[in-house]
């Protein structure tokens, strides 16, 4: 573990002081690795002059070096008008700017860009603590620890002050520096084995990205209802059955994405909540070997799991066929030897992935009857609403390519976006958005729908198909406000795509079993 302390108090003989040394003491105990930056001592200049002469300046650099290095900051200086003093102020100004501490993206937004883990603020002051903190006396600290820290990406800060440092005995102080020990030991402590393991677990469930599941159990609902509409009953083993399934294959395709398209991860500078994968692989908290084998275990899963619904409580075969299809078409999105996503087939392997095989699977777990699953898959029900629901995720999944476009041309990576072009794949955007409606008419004209639910289906997909048009200019400023709305409208889109008409099925269940 990595440690900078940047220590600032003009006398050399001070509490301040006898804090440094007794917090270096407590840090050696567990770590080598300290580094300790004397503001007053090493003469820093805190006046920023000017900005493009201050990054090239040597000291300058080699500071900003120090604090790239360090997994732990520690602050130590004494509280000065409720806040900072000016030279720890002006290393602040010179040292975590643009570029370097945080940037503006495309949408005007702050992000902040150090790796930097943790930060202690660690401060005396003259004025009692009780009535520091009824006062808000220490304010400025605050503003430190959100305004700069929080700012530059640094999310967890902690404050430790010292005082009243004026008024304390000398038993006070060996008390206090005693604490100083005990809090160096404290934040060079490594993880124990049990908090390591929770740790890592923790990355690899965010890199699953569960919350982008929403297509998959969009389509469950929408099957599932069907199925209750059908029989009148909520086969309770079957919707756990689809559940599960519809985890770990979600899981599973994550997992083999993010280990599949680290090349095109690190380069790319447009990541948003959107698109451009979690970077976990990128920053080192999880592994590209841990998610090749955590798609494989979760394949494995979701294969055991539709067969155990098939064999074990006698549901139909094609629950076995839907759960594979749509596993083998959202694996090969990502891994060889088919990589569709990197020959522009990507898309459409969503397009199928995400419509039939999950809408009927879910619907084949809820309904025994064989004579009355065939009778279902002769109808063009499931058939129109799974192309609704496919047309919707196929348009997004479009979208969210334009923000990749930079980094998968620099890798080869013949995505939508690269072979018809960030414009193009706008126009075909529009064009899927009122495909949709057609479908929504369709199923109008045939009375699979009423006409509160069809006005109801067709708003989003409206709104889509104006908001294109309104931002056809967007894809100028890939992960820009524009960029991010249309993105963002389309995932609802394609989630309502499927709920809507689920309503209205859950609806006319509740109706027999009434």
């Amino acid at each position: 573990m990595n440690l900078l302390i940047v220590y600032c108090h003009p006398e050399e003989k001070s509490f301040n002081k006898a804090i440094l040394e007794r917090l270096k003491k407590g840090i050696l105990k567990n770590s080598s690795g300290l580094k300790i930056v004397d503001l007053y001592r090493d003469k820093f200049d805190p006046v920023l002059r000017n900005m493009k002469e201050n990054d090239g300046k040597k000291v300058i650099v080699e500071l900003k070096k120090d604090v790239a290095w360090c997994d732990k900051l520690v602050i130590v200086s004494p509280m000065w008008w409720a806040g900072l003093p000016a030279m720890l102020k002006g290393f602040f100004d010179r040292i975590f700017t643009e570029g370097f501490a945080f940037r503006y993206n495309q949408m005007g937004m702050p992000e902040g860009l150090l790796s930097v883990k943790e930060a202690f603020l660690i401060s005396t002051c003259d004025t009692p603590l009780p009535l520091l903190r009824l006062t808000g006396g220490w304010a400025g600290y605050k503003s430190v620890r959100k305004g700069i820290l929080n700012f530059c990406g640094i999310k967890k800060v902690r404050i430790r002050l010292f005082g009243s440092v004026k008024t304390s005995s000398d038993k006070k102080r060996k008390f206090w520096l005693k604490k100083a020990e005990e809090i160096g030991e404290m934040i060079s402590k490594p993880l124990s084995p049990a908090r390591r393991f929770f740790k890592k677990v923790f990355c690899y469930y965010k890199a699953a990205r569960f919350r982008l599941a929403s297509f998959v159990f969009g389509g469950i609902i929408l099957g599932v209802s069907i199925g209750c509409a059908l029989t009148s009953t909520l086969n309770i083993p079957g919707l756990l059955f689809a559940v599960f399934i519809g985890l770990f294959s979600h899981a599973a395709v994550s997992y083999s994405n993010e280990a599949s398209d680290t090349a095109t991860d690190k380069k790319n500078t447009n990541r948003t909540m959107f698109n451009g994968g979690s970077g976990l692989i990128i920053d080192g908290s999880v592994s590209e070997r841990g998610c090749s084998i955590l798609w494989k275990v979760f394949s494995l899963l979701t294969l055991v799991c539709a067969a155990a619904a098939v064999i074990l409580f006698g549901f139909h075969w094609i629950v076995f066929i839907c759960a594979t299809t749509g596993l083998f078409l959202g694996l090969g999105y990502s891994i060889r030897p088919l990589s569709l996503s990197r020959r522009g087939l990507g898309e459409v392997a969503a397009f199928i992935a995400y419509g039939f095989p999950v809408i009927l699977g879910a619907l084949s777990l809820q309904v025994i009857d064989r004579l009355l699953l065939n009778r279902i898959l002769s109808s063009p029900i499931v058939y129109l609403l799974s192309a609704l629901v496919s047309v919707n995720v196929f348009s997004l999944l479009s979208l969210t390519q334009i923000p990749d476009y930079d980094a998968d041309k620099d890798t080869g990576k013949k995505s939508i976006a690269v072979l018809i072009g960030k414009r193009g794949v706008i126009f075909l955007c529009s064009f899927s958005y009122f495909l949709s409606l057609v479908i929504i008419l369709v199923l109008y004209l045939l009375k699979i729908l009423p006409l509160n639910y069809i006005l109801a289906s067709s708003f989003f997909p409206s709104l889509m198909f104006v908001l294109l048009l309104l931002n056809r200019n967007a894809y100028k400023k890939p992960a820009g406000a524009g960029m991010q709305t249309l993105m963002g409208m389309g995932i609802t889109t394609a989630v309502f795509s499927s709920l809507i008409p689920a309503a209205y099925f859950f609806g006319l269940s509740a109706v027999y079993c009434f």
